[in-house]
């Protein structure tokens, strides 16, 4: 029952109602002298009404008959004693009738009519809220089923006016309004308690009518036989609609219509204070309201409020609806002054005291706001979860401080903060708890979101991370993807017969593809495919293509990746699958190809550097140059090893365009490299470019000896110095940024081959430029740090070769000796063939060889 409702309900439970024949409320009880004479109609439609387990025992104990024995009546009787009031007796001899006595079936409703009318009657005169909320329900059961066949003679408009009070007091607003309305159709010769109480459920349903209700507030203030307090009562309750439309001028002059001396001088306090905090709330609460006297003087007037509060629980000397309205309003003026603990203190206290009431549900909700701006999201989440429950479900939502739209909106709001300050846990937690007052397709279309934010959320924290620490953020992120991808798939399942259904089958399909669960992406994404024609069939395809390629299966792959090229080949999604093309072609060894589909995506018209396909195919194409670069040095070192002119002739072919490629490469990572200068890739993205400037320079030294011109040579000697010299500057460029890196952050396997490639390349760069003290320099550097794994033994035999080269061949053979014991020192599980050209065994034989010239 809605706490407005309550000062009507304790008036309405009065005792001295019956015998003072003052007000409507006694003229409810008094059956025929108020009821129109009208024609027996019949209901037209069923209302399905409190057939749940509380309200059946209710039902059955009430309607538990005496033992059988001499008649006590017949039915007018029971109607006539309902009429004098005499609602035991009624009820007694309407329980007794045998059912093998009725003349009518007329008859075996006029019974049921006068057990729901006394239930009613006697609802309307208990004090005790919970006996008069199960009396109601009987009433209304009784009730209802009559109005669905027909009412005694003369009885209707009665029985519809008690029918449409009973579902009032369980607060099934939405259910008493056609009710209701029937019963004002009866053309009753004092509508003003049917009045009353459409004004009450218009106000108090779920989807409140705040204009409806206050048509009818004014038709029932309007009535000319209103008692003073019920006048008084109206009167109140009319301000109060006023205010909720924001009339609040009129709500003003509405409550200076009532005595001072009224009984109801604390309730008008109190709403003094509500028109306070309506009109100065907003500008305390508002962040861009920077006019500081103009906050000043709301600061006073709330705290005016306040006072207003203290001085209506002073009047409410019975603690009734007052002081529970002004205990709540106190928390609500202490939010509003910034004291965020007092005022969660204050609504902690309301919702420990006023158990089963508004003010506890919307105490619980303010609860919330205040621990979770304290930052204390467990009590917050718990004054959440209490408020929902309390609430109950949406059908029969009513609550004096907020509407079902409101609860729902403050919920959001903590949900969306929760999110944006990146508490994801307590954003699931909330969404976990919001139903039964949101649907469950809802809560978990939120939960879903968050996990999906969560992982978002990491993805991005993992990019400004080095190496190891990166790790554990990038697993998270796609655990909470899975996790993602799990509710959204829930969510498909419960919304299998909507048109949104696709939709979330393709975000649990691509939340299962970020999160590298492959298997269930691939499942789910043909499953789309197989439903879906159209919308995102070139992005499920592109998917599936990644999904299958990462599972390495990359002929299967391919077929969807050019399906998406050559049905959609305007579509962004085919950028992506030009890109996922050739990775495919580049683990088939197609490396050409691969280069080809990728000059592509950088030649379309549609693309720009700004967008990830382009960045990523640029990258993407500086990688698979750089590798060509690998295999035709591979391939010019395997014709150079068949001696002969002839195999010279095609080793200078193949280093030619190895020097092409390798240009390209370099000109495609450089730019790669000034455009993403922030990209986690750059490391690797400047090391290729270093290895491609290194490997073109191979070319023009294996050429120099062909060269005869003079000029010719000096030129070509001095192009091969500037290119290794860049190389040079690279490597230390980034053994100085990888470094750096490793102080502040554990770096990852790859970064650690990473850097150890780079001071052997270096060292290698400094050999090529007969720069051989340098070289010895750079070797030894890769020698100390690396001393103890079977690449350092690659840097003893280029210092003995330098130190030859020098004639220093003591020092040469020293160092080959040193190879020799550093060798014994390498662990017996070492896997030399991974970083070095030769096993344990030959590493033994070539240093012994080596040390023996």
């Amino acid at each position: 029952m809605a706490a407005e409702d309550k000062p009507e309900s304790e008036s309405l439970a009065e005792s001295d109602v019956v015998a003072s024949g003052g007000g409507w409320r006694s003229r409810l009880l008094s059956g025929p002298r108020w009821v129109m004479q009208k024609p027996l109609m019949r209901a037209p439609l069923a209302l399905a009404v409190l057939l749940i387990p509380a309200g059946m025992i209710v039902l059955a104990s009430y309607s538990m008959a005496p033992e059988r024995g001499a008649s006590l009546g017949t039915l007018e009787d029971a109607l006539a004693a309902l009429d004098e009031g005499r609602l035991q007796k009624a009820k007694t001899i309407a329980l007794q009738i045998d059912e093998t006595s009725y003349t009518a079936y007329d008859e075996q409703l006029g019974k049921e009519f006068v057990l729901g009318a006394a239930a009613a009657l006697e609802a309307i005169v208990t004090w005790d809220p919970k006996k008069r909320k199960k009396l109601s329900l009987v009433a209304a059961s009784y009730l209802n089923t009559v109005r669905n066949h027909a009412f005694p003679l003369g009885r209707r408009s009665q029985g519809l006016t008690l029918l449409g009070n009973s579902l009032v007091q369980i607060g099934l607003y939405a259910r008493s309004l056609p009710v209701l309305t029937e019963a004002l159709e009866e053309n009753p010769v004092h509508p003003e308690q049917v009045h009353y109480l459409l004004s009450v459920s218009y106000k108090n349903d779920s989807t409140p009518d705040l204009e409806k209700s206050l048509y009818f507030s004014e038709l029932y203030l309007g009535g000319a036989e209103l008692s003073p307090d019920d006048r008084n009562r109206g009167l109140l309750r009319h301000s109060e609609i006023q205010l909720l439309l924001g009339q609040r001028d009129e709500a003003l002059a509405t409550l200076g219509n009532i005595p001072v001396a009224s009984s109801f001088r604390a309730e008008v306090l109190v709403m003094l204070a509500r028109l306070k905090i309506d009109e100065y709330g907003p500008l305390l609460s508002d962040p861009r309201q920077k006019n500081e006297a103009l906050r000043k003087q709301a600061q006073a007037e709330i705290a005016s409020a306040e006072a207003l509060l203290q001085r209506a629980q002073a009047r409410d000397a019975l603690g009734s609806s007052a002081t529970r309205q002004s205990e709540f309003l106190v928390g609500v003026c202490r939010k509003l002054s910034g004291d965020q603990r007092a005022a969660a203190t204050q609504f902690s206290r309301v919702r420990r005291l006023y158990f089963g009431t508004p003010e506890c549900v919307a105490a619980g909700v303010e609860e919330g706001d205040a621990a979770r701006a304290l930052g204390n999201d467990t009590a917050a989440l718990a004054a959440y979860r209490r408020a929902i429950q309390e609430a109950g479900p949406p059908k029969t939502f009513s609550n004096t401080w907020m509407t079902l739209g409101d609860m729902r909106f403050r919920l959001h709001n903590a949900y969306f903060g929760y999110i944006a300050s990146g508490k994801f846990q307590p954003a699931i937690d909330l969404a976990r708890a919001m139903p039964p007052l949101v649907s469950d397709d809802q809560a978990m279309e939120l939960r879903a979101k968050a996990r999906r934010a969560w992982a978002d959320h990491l993805f991005t924290e993992a990019r400004g991370k080095f190496g190891l620490q990166a790790e554990p953020l990038l697993r998270q992120a796609r655990k909470q993807m899975r996790q993602a991808a799990i509710a959204y798939g829930l969510l498909a399942q419960m919304r299998q017969a909507s048109t949104d259904f696709g939709d979330y089958l393709w975000e649990s399909a691509s939340s299962y593809l970020a999160g590298r669960d492959f298997e269930h992406a691939e499942r789910l994404l043909r499953t789309y495919l197989a439903r879906e024609s159209s919308g995102r069939r070139a992005q499920a395809l592109a998917a599936l293509g990644e999904a299958l390629l990462s599972q390495h299966r990359v002929d299967e792959a391919i077929v969807p990746l050019a399906d998406v090229i050559a049905s959609f080949p305007q579509h962004p999604a085919s950028y992506r699958a030009r890109l996922l093309t050739a990775q495919a072609l580049v683990e088939k060894r197609e490396l050409e190809n691969a280069q080809k589909i990728l000059y592509e995506n950088l030649h379309s018209e549609s693309l720009t550097p700004r967008g990830p396909e382009w960045r990523d195919s640029l990258i993407a194409l500086g990688k698979v140059l750089y590798q060509r670069t690998m295999i035709l040095d591979a391939e010019s070192k395997i014709l150079a090893a068949e001696g002969g002119d002839e195999a010279t002739k095609k080793t200078l072919r193949k280093l030619e365009e190895l020097q092409k490629v390798a240009h390209e490469a370099v000109a495609i990572l450089e730019e790669a490299a000034e455009r993403y200068p922030d990209s986690d890739q750059v490391a690797f993205i400047k090391y290729y470019q270093a290895e491609s400037v290194r490997r073109a320079a191979k070319y023009a030294i294996k050429r120099l000896p062909l060269v005869t011109i003079e000029t010719s040579r000096a030129v070509q000697e001095r192009e091969i110095q500037e290119e290794l010299l860049a190389a040079v500057a690279i490597y230390s460029e980034l053994i100085k940024m990888l470094v750096d890196q490793q102080e502040r952050e554990p770096p990852t396997e790859s970064q650690q081959g990473l850097l150890r490639n780079c001071y052997f390349a270096r060292a290698e760069a400094f050999f090529d430029m007969k720069q051989y003290e340098e070289a010895i320099h750079a070797y030894s550097t890769a020698t100390n740090l690396y001393q103890t794994q079977p690449e350092s033994l690659e840097a003893f035999v280029q210092i003995a070769a330098c130190l030859q080269i020098l004639q220093r061949p003591v020092e040469a053979r020293g160092s080959l000796e040193q190879a020799k014991l550093v060798l014994q020192r390498i662990p017996a599980n070492a896997d030399f063939t991974k970083t070095t050209r030769y096993g344990r065994e030959d590493w033994s034989s070539l240093l012994d060889l080596l040390i023996a010239r």
